[in-house]
Parts: C-alpha cells; structure tokens; sequence
C-alpha cells in the first residue's frame, strides 16, 4: 500500500473514533446534580420545658397522692437569618427537666415536631401559624388552610421515662434542617410535655347520695400537659450577604434571671419570725427551678 494511502486509513479512524467518543449518552442540557455543602451550623432554642412531680400526704392514710406541673416556657415567635446552606438544629434547651420528688412514681415525657415550607412572602408565616392543627372548637376552613400552608413535618424527637422519685431527669433534643437555597422559609414546632402517674391518686370528694366518702383509685392519669407552637421565620441569604442570626431571645433569657443577693440584709428584732409551719406551697414556675442533686441526676 503506498504512503498516501495508510495516510488516508490513518484518518479515516481517526474521524470514526471522534464520532463514537461525540455520541456521549449524557445529553449535555442534563444537568448533573451535586449535593450542596454545609458551610454553617447553627443551634435555634425554642423551649426550655420543665415537668414537675411530686406526692403529698392523703388525711387518714399511709398513701400518698400525686400532683404534677408541667410548662413548656417557650421562646417568643420570631425571625432567624442565616447564609445559605446552613444546618440549623431547632432544639429544646438545654436546661430541659423533669423533676421526681421523693415518695413518687410516674412519667414524665417531653417531644417536639419541627414542621416547614417555603413562603412567598414573610407574612405568610404568621397567617399559617395554626394552621392545620386541630381545634375541636372550630372545624370550618381546614381544606384551604392544607392547600395554602403546606406544612410539611421534618422530624419529631423527644425523651420519655418512667421512675421513682427522688429522681432529676435531663435530655437533649433536636431536629435539624438543612437550608441549601436563598429564600424565606416558615419553620415551626409543636412542642408537647406531660407528667402521668398510674400510682394511687387523690380519693373522689364525698358522695353526697350515700354521704361516704368514696374509696382512693389507682390509674394511669394524665396530672399535667402543656402544648405549645413556636414560630421561626427563616430568611436563607446568598453567601455575600451578612445575616444578623436571630432577632428573638432564646426563652433562658426570658424565664431566668438573677435574684437579689440578701446576704447583707438584717432582720429586725420584732419581726416575725416563727418557723416554717409545713404545709405545702406552689408558686408559679418556681417549684421547676430546684438545685440539682448529683446523686439523683441522670438522663432522661
């Protein structure tokens, strides 16, 4: 064969072989989708709940009856802003508890749902607030609230136990979201927390047929709940920008604070100053609010 003539094979290949490598079976308007990075982590408090048990003293018996308290203390709705693709954990604080006095014995439980969806406009966050949520009192408008707050649930987490007291209980909780895109989102959390006990109980109040007062029962009874939805408007920015983070205060700021130091105070002498009587006195979120005892702290 002469020399002009492998040359002409030559680049006869040469172009078949283009021709197979340009048939790619990936079109080019295909896009290929890569995963966003995380660049930011962030933690959004929403409560700080505190669940309270405790067994006074029933009048003519060795028994003891069950009381409990239950408050969620939640943050006040507000607005986060945060860079795009961010990781931010809605949690409950960390301070969370529960609390079983010595001579109990019941449940305490304490959970959070974090819901979402991307809003056209801010305003669309509070209109859809209470959206979807039952309400026994008010039934009408349920289908057009579904369709024009499309609340999507991202994850529920919580911490439940069952003790005797004396006991402390604490736990961590948190459900985190990924924001990957510039825009506004509705974030809000159903936060839930309860205190049960199935031990005896306080007797029923005197029959007034048989004038006999009735005898103590033993059952699984709910003693307190507390139920709460906590709202985040979440402003997601491009990267150049500068969020200001949260614009509310986290609740620990709200429901703690300091008190006055009396150390330097002096009783006078007529003063009343006659001793404890010992009956018992509940005041408000006070009673949640106790010095914790190593020997009896462990987790929920």
């Amino acid at each position: 064969m002469k020399r002009k003539d492998w040359f002409g094979t030559g680049v006869a290949f040469l172009i078949a072989g283009a021709a197979v490598f340009a048939a790619d079976p990936v079109k080019k308007e295909d896009p290929i989708e890569i995963a966003e990075e995380i660049t930011s982590v962030t933690t959004y408090t929403m409560a700080s709940p505190r669940a309270f048990l405790m067994g006074v003293p029933i009048e003519g018996a060795d028994d003891l009856a069950m009381i409990g308290a239950a408050e969620n203390f939640t943050r006040a709705n507000g607005t986060l802003e945060i860079p795009v693709n961010t990781r931010v954990f809605f949690s409950l604080s960390q301070e969370t508890e529960g609390v079983w006095q010595q001579g109990t014995y019941g449940t305490i439980e304490t959970a959070m749902t974090v819901q979402w969806f991307q809003a056209a406009a801010e305003d669309e966050c509070e209109a859809c607030v209470s959206a979807g949520l039952r309400d026994d009192s008010d039934q009408t408008g349920k289908g057009d609230d579904a369709a024009s707050c499309p609340w999507t649930t991202i994850g529920t987490d919580g911490a439940r136990d069952t003790r005797t007291g004396p006991s402390l209980g604490y736990t961590k909780i948190a459900v985190p979201v990924e924001f990957t895109q510039v825009g506004t989102y509705c974030v809000r959390a159903i936060v839930s927390t309860s205190v049960r006990s199935s031990y005896l109980r306080s007797p029923e109040p005197e029959n007034p047929t048989t004038k006999q007062e009735a005898p103590a029962q033993s059952s699984e009874g709910l003693l307190a709940s507390d139920t709460d939805v906590v709202l985040v408007t979440v402003r997601v920015l491009a990267a150049t920008a500068k969020p200001q983070g949260a614009l509310t205060s986290d609740p620990q700021v709200l429901y703690t604070a300091p008190m006055p130091n009396t150390s330097q105070t002096k009783a006078k002498a007529d003063e009343d100053t006659r001793k404890d009587s010992g009956a018992l006195s509940l005041s408000g979120p006070g009673v949640f609010f106790g010095s914790r005892e190593p020997a009896y702290a462990i987790a929920l």
